[in-house]
């Protein structure tokens, strides 16, 4: 993984293709910015990314995240270290201010000065 990589958009599909598991999980162990919204958890399935982990998601995967480990909440946005999800589009707007959040996080002052505004 690059060091200059700070995040990526996966699309649906993406989990079957190699390369795309491998990026994942190499991004979750090296501790970059993850962040998967409705369906996404199911490439950090793919990429057995979940075990141990809180987060959330589309309601009718959260079974498959129970079973590969994570623990599940039914929250607008869940954040576990570096990784960062979020159940539907309805959340959206909070999903996109912890990804800003974590990707600025010790940028700048104003950045340091965010911390501790989770939600």
């Amino acid at each position: 993984m690059p060091s200059s990589f700070r995040a990526a958009r996966l699309r649906i599909g993406m989990r079957l293709r190699h390369a795309m598991v491998d990026l994942v999980r190499d991004a979750m162990a090296a501790g970059k910015v993850v962040a998967a919204i409705c369906h996404g958890p199911q490439m950090l399935i793919s990429a057995d990314a979940l075990r141990g982990r809180t987060l959330t998601c589309w309601p009718s995967i959260a079974i498959d995240v129970k079973n590969a480990g994570g623990l599940y909440v039914d929250k607008p946005v869940v954040e576990d270290g570096n990784l960062i999800t979020s159940r539907k589009p309805d959340d959206v707007p909070l999903f996109n201010e912890a990804i800003i959040r974590a990707l600025t996080r010790g940028q700048t002052p104003a950045a340091q000065d965010r911390k501790g505004q989770d939600r």
